[in-house]
């Protein structure tokens, strides 16, 4: 007794989609490990992290949709042996994300770089190592991160999350059906779709732009703390120049030559230095907050 050919199709075809299931599940796996040992860590949070140890929604949806596109491209060639092309809007849909993410970061460091002057007198001072950021084990990145802007729920980060969800199942559920088995490009996302996340990203990145800065601030203050000190300095190097100043060099001494440069200093540098502190996760201590006096020893 024969088999039926068409049952016989039917079998294997449901094998090949199986097949293509298991294989494209674990080539995702694959290279999501290969990303996690690359980051030292399975947590996707800290995978795809910004560079200030908060978790990135736009390097996460990136992240996402390259996993997504990695799955459907295996699954297919399974399938059909035949590397399949890339749908046109997927491709545009990586490329939001990309800008996204490269936006993303420009934006972030913008913020929080310093002048080279003050950063340079920052490590002349001591009051930082290399960086003014915490260490990379200070923090531990956070789903929340991903949907909070200044501490706030923002409702255009949860926009983008939403959707870039929904178009990321869209396609594996397209590929799933047996779509675009024959024939990836004929997956489309509606425009409206795709305009939806880029304005949503273009969102999220303005905001970015736009918040509140701390190390903006930072600068700022330690641009009037290094005047400052400059004042004071000049005006004690003045009063040790005057012929009945005296034999005696001691910060003490310089204190007491020029008292209100010295309390106007003194004031602002601990500011400074408690900012500084927050920033780094490391107080500054009191010690390295006094002023430089050239031809006096610096305080360690």
């Amino acid at each position: 007794m024969g088999v039926d050919p068409v049952a016989k199709e039917g079998l294997q075809t449901m094998c090949r989609g199986w097949e293509g299931f298991v294989v494209a599940t674990i080539s995702v796996l694959i290279f999501y490990l290969i990303a996690a040992y690359a980051r030292k860590s399975l947590n996707i949070l800290v995978i795809t992290q910004g560079v200030h140890a908060r978790a990135s929604l736009s390097k996460l949806q990136l992240f996402f949709f390259t996993m997504v596109v990695i799955w459907v491209v295996v699954a297919v060639l399974t399938w059909t042996g035949k590397l399949t092309s890339l749908p046109g809007d997927v491709v545009v849909l990586l490329g939001i994300g990309a800008a996204g993410t490269a936006g993303g970061k420009f934006a972030a460091v913008a913020k929080k770089r310093l002048e080279f002057e003050n950063w340079a007198w920052l490590i002349q001072k001591r009051w930082i190592k290399k960086s003014i950021e915490r260490g990379p084990n200070d923090r531990t990145p956070e789903f929340g991160d991903l949907l909070r802007t200044g501490g706030e729920f923002d409702i255009g980060k949860f926009q983008l999350l939403a959707f870039s969800l929904v178009v990321g199942a869209a396609l594996v559920y397209f590929i799933a059906l047996g779509e675009g088995v024959s024939d990836l490009s004929d997956f489309k996302i509606p425009g409206a779709y795709l305009s939806l996340i880029g304005l949503s990203q273009a969102t999220y990145i303005g905001g970015k732009v736009v918040g509140p800065s701390t190390e903006g601030d930072l600068n700022k203050k330690l641009t009037e703390v290094r005047g400052l000190e400059t004042d004071f300095v000049k005006a004690v190097e003045k009063a040790w120049s005057e012929p009945d100043s005296g034999k005696v060099r001691s910060l003490n001494e310089a204190r007491a030559v020029a008292p209100e440069e010295y309390r106007a200093y003194r004031m602002h540098a601990e500011e400074a230095a408690t900012m500084v502190g927050e920033c780094t996760g490391n107080p500054v201590s009191g010690a390295r907050i006094e002023a430089g006096i050239p031809g006096l020893p610096q305080t360690s």
